[in-house]
């Protein structure tokens, strides 16, 4: 188990610093494989969990509100953080359940960072992880987030 500094250390070693509130980071080293799902190689999502394998940095969306629109620029932040995570190391996501909020970022990510639809990101995530349970106002905030992610080519 790493201490807060060591923590600090390792993100800021990986380009990360003063994460917003909502996006609240652990970095553990565990053995037993939880409830989670592998989206693209080294990023998973799922439900809150204590039991993370190996080296991986968690990002817990618990503090997103649940339900509700999450903003285009705060969507944004997060994918761009997970992307630079995953350039150093595994990233586990989650939620409560892994059903809303996890698989909605997950999809921003996939729409930013492998060029997909908004349908397609869906689709995908729910090819991965089929419980999901994004409902249409998480799906009016990946369409706005599209949006202006098209908007910036």
């Amino acid at each position: 188990m790493y201490g807060d500094a060591s923590r600090l250390t390792i993100m800021k070693e990986i380009g990360i610093s003063g994460l917003p509130g909502y996006l609240r980071y652990k970095f553990r080293a565990m053995t037993r494989v939880p409830d989670m799902d592998e989206i693209v190689t080294g990023f998973y999502i799922g439900g809150e969990t204590s039991k993370i394998p190996e080296c991986f940095i968690i990002y817990n969306l618990r503090y997103l509100p649940e339900g509700d629109y999450i903003k285009p620029n705060d969507l944004e932040r997060i994918v761009d953080v997970i992307n630079i995570t995953l350039e150093t190391c595994n990233v586990f996501c989650h939620c409560r359940h892994g059903r809303g909020r996890a698989p909605a970022v997950a999809c921003a990510f996939l729409i930013k960072y492998r060029g997909m639809s908004v349908g397609d990101a869906l689709q995908y995530v729910r090819s991965r992880r089929p419980n999901i349970c994004i409902n249409t106002v998480q799906i009016q905030s990946l369409k706005d987030f599209s949006n202006k992610v098209n908007r910036s080519k």
